[in-house]
């Protein structure tokens, strides 16, 4: 990493958020709300979608948040993010609503991404990061005609200054390709995920997480995670685990809210792209936009 993508990044992670930092009292109302359903509802990662959003009648505005610097553009279409990375299997479900008619987003593209468990992405050649050959935690998929998209990845590790978390964009009117990616389009949607701190410091304490030595950084000390809640939108995704140990992975869902109608591309510039054979930077990168949410934020 250059010097100049080196202060921005340090502006990124420690100063701007405390420049924009929004009332906490919202996230500190759902921070303290137990999101673990383990025992209380019988669901599994095999349920129906009508099973899992079906008694959710709400339709609610997802806060908007900071992209971060590290979005691929053009990242494959699969469900499978894993590859070969190892930590706790998260099965991750989310079904899309859009507020302008409280029905399902049907033929969105969603894109999701998150680090390792050492806090180390994968697509980009920023120092310290997996390089532009990797793309494991990364993959794109449609909604259905629920507005439903399912991956499987593996819990988010962490790194400096940051809670874990888990990034998503939503695409509309973007084209998928005979190689297995995406072209054009705008973003309607930009977020991320949060997780209760009690899971996080389970998760934290079990291998390959543990060997992590990066100082963690709590929910409610995190700059971005004020962007992420409003009164009535809890950003932290419910949870069960799928077996006796942690190591058995988890089943977590989401239902999000957003206006399709929304064109936050100025917000979501790319590090790079990936392209058949490797990635490829992107020279026209917008580093400095990363850092603040569009003003549909909470």
């Amino acid at each position: 990493m250059n010097q100049k993508k080196t202060h921005a990044f340090l502006f990124y992670l420690f100063i701007a958020p405390w420049l924009h930092r929004r009332d906490a009292a919202s996230l500190r109302k759902w921070a303290a709300v137990k999101h673990d359903k383990t025992g209380s509802i019988d669901l599994n990662k095999d349920s129906s979608n009508a099973e899992i959003f079906g008694s959710n009648t709400s339709c609610v505005l997802t806060p908007d948040n900071a992209n971060g610097p590290y979005f691929v553009w053009q990242e494959h279409i699969r469900t499978n993010l894993v590859e070969q990375v190892v930590g706790v299997p998260m099965h991750l479900e989310l079904q899309f609503i859009d507020v302008n008619t409280c029905k399902p987003a049907t033929q969105l593209l969603i894109d999701t991404w998150s680090c390792n468990a050492m806090g180390v992405y994968s697509g980009v050649s920023a120092a310290g990061e997996g390089g532009l050959s990797t793309t494991y935690l990364r993959g794109v998929q449609p909604t259905d005609t629920d507005g439903v998209v399912s991956f499987d990845t593996v819990f988010p590790g962490h790194y400096q200054g940051r809670a874990t978390h888990q990034h998503l964009i939503a695409h509309v009117g973007a084209t998928t390709l005979a190689n297995g990616t995406y072209t054009g389009g705008r973003v309607a949607h930009l977020s991320q995920l949060f997780f209760d701190q009690t899971l996080r410091d389970a998760v934290e304490a079990t291998a390959p997480y543990n060997t992590n030595r990066i100082a963690k950084t709590a929910n409610l000390a995190d700059g971005f995670t004020g962007y992420a809640a409003t009164a009535k939108y809890d950003p932290f995704p419910n949870y069960i685990t799928l077996g006796n140990a942690l190591s058995d992975g988890l089943f977590v869902w989401a239902e999000l809210g957003l206006n399709t109608s929304s064109n936050w591309d100025y917000y979501a510039p790319y590090a790079s792209t990936w392209k058949e054979g490797g990635g490829y930077n992107n020279p026209n990168f917008n580093f400095m936009a990363v850092v603040n949410p569009p003003p549909s934020h909470g």
